[in-house]
């Protein structure tokens, strides 16, 4: 699964961050895991809570995660 919410170890997303070879995120430009992103992404996976209503999913994300931490 791309994204598993509340299972951050489980997402295909944290997984592609975390790794340098075939598969990984960002595909070109880079050879060292951005440790900060791969964190982020953790924590949002982690608060992420799923509502299933009408066939349709709705992401609501902590507010308590701290988005000034991406530089872009």
């Amino acid at each position: 699964m791309l994204i598993d919410p509340g299972n951050a170890e489980k997402s295909e997303l944290v997984a592609r961050v975390s790794r340098r070879g075939p598969g990984q995120m960002p595909r070109l430009a880079t050879n060292r895991v951005d440790k900060k992103a791969v964190e982020i992404l953790r924590r949002w996976i982690a608060d992420m809570l799923f509502f299933a209503e009408c066939d349709v999913l709705v992401a609501v994300t902590s507010p308590s995660l701290d988005l000034s931490l991406i530089h872009i």
